[in-house]
């Protein structure tokens, strides 16, 4: 799940879903406690300091179809990125 996700953005997208299958909706008031209960979703602070730039060379660096020469090329602009902070 995106982790820039709000639970107000969860609640659009769910009630976006319930419309599309025709289902019935629910209160933001309702969803909110069942969708922390059902779902383990913990809504806070991230635990590291991280920038979207890192975020996005992780990203990149886990493809398993990236070759070996382009890996090694990622992982150098990451040092550097993270040493320029």
């Amino acid at each position: 799940m995106d982790s820039s996700l709000s639970i107000s953005e969860m609640y659009e997208l769910f009630i976006e879903k319930q419309r599309q299958n025709d289902r019935k909706e629910c209160s933001k008031w309702l969803y909110r406690p069942i969708s922390n209960t059902r779902f383990s979703l913990k809504i806070g602070q991230p635990k590291l300091d991280c920038c979207d730039r890192c975020d996005k060379f992780q990203i990149r660096l886990k493809d398993p179809l990236l070759s070996h020469e382009n890996r090694a090329e990622i992982e150098e602009e990451f040092q550097l990125h993270r040493i320029q902070g």
